[in-house]
């Protein structure tokens, strides 16, 4: 135990305010090291879900005025082989996943993967 005689009234004053003055530093640097993480974690998923219905968007409008249009008025076929088939454009799905694979050679780390699921 500290001896209260050795020790000056500033001393004895001091001592506590500053040992809590660094306890709360550190336990407000701690908070605001988790809450950075947790904010970053939560937009990255923001982002990505608005890239999503962006897709999905994409796929539907694809969908709805090409496949349809095409399928009603030429002889063209609509396949997921659509590559090696000279009278066949891709299937709405196959054109999502052809077009995540263009995205992911730019080595930016974008994948898209169409979701059965709405979350």
């Amino acid at each position: 135990m500290l001896n209260s005689q050795g020790w000056g009234l500033k001393t004895r004053i001091l001592l506590p305010v500053v040992a809590l003055f660094v306890l709360g530093v550190g336990t407000l640097l701690f908070f605001l090291s988790y809450r950075s993480e947790e904010n970053t974690v939560n937009q990255c998923l923001v982002g990505a879900k608005a890239t999503i219905q962006q897709f999905k968007a994409l796929r539907a409008y694809y969908t709805e005025n090409v496949v349809s249009k095409v399928k009603a008025r030429t002889d063209l076929k609509v396949s997921y082989n659509h590559k090696s088939s000279e009278d066949a454009i891709p299937l709405p799905a196959t054109m999502i996943h052809d077009l995540s694979g263009k995205l992911s050679e730019n080595k930016n780390g974008v994948l898209q993967r169409l979701c059965l699921s709405e979350s």
